[in-house]
């Protein structure tokens, strides 16, 4: 068994629950290695627990899912599960958005295929 985890960029995912910069102004930029920036990371980690009923593995707060599938390739076929919900600090009042999504491949290969037939 697999958990998916969605693996979205913080930039598009939803406003309310992106982590704030590690460098103020530079979304990409990573903290120094001394106090300041271990601070910085924890300040961070701090502010994020309050959004953790709106994690990338699973959604706990009430919300409601929708399953498409799509095929990337004329040989794959994916299926993509989106949780929306609504968040309190989100700008977006009385708009689900898409908290959690998961793209999972669908196609198996050969030597994954399960033994069909009379077990014995």
């Amino acid at each position: 068994m697999d958990i998916p985890v969605d693996s979205r960029p913080d930039a598009e995912r939803p406003l309310s629950v992106r982590p704030e910069n590690l460098v103020p102004g530079d979304p990409n930029a990573d903290i120094a290695p001394d106090r300041n920036g271990y601070r910085r990371a924890a300040v961070r980690h701090v502010k994020q627990l309050p959004d953790l009923n709106h994690a990338r593995q699973l959604l706990y707060a009430s919300n409601l899912g929708v399953v498409t599938f799509r095929r990337p390739t004329p040989t794959t076929l994916e299926a993509i599960h989106e949780l929306m919900a609504l968040h309190p600090e989100s700008p977006a009042q009385n708009r689900g958005e898409v908290f959690t999504r998961h793209v999972v491949p669908l196609d198996v290969g050969p030597q994954e295929r399960p033994h069909v037939g009379v077990p014995g």
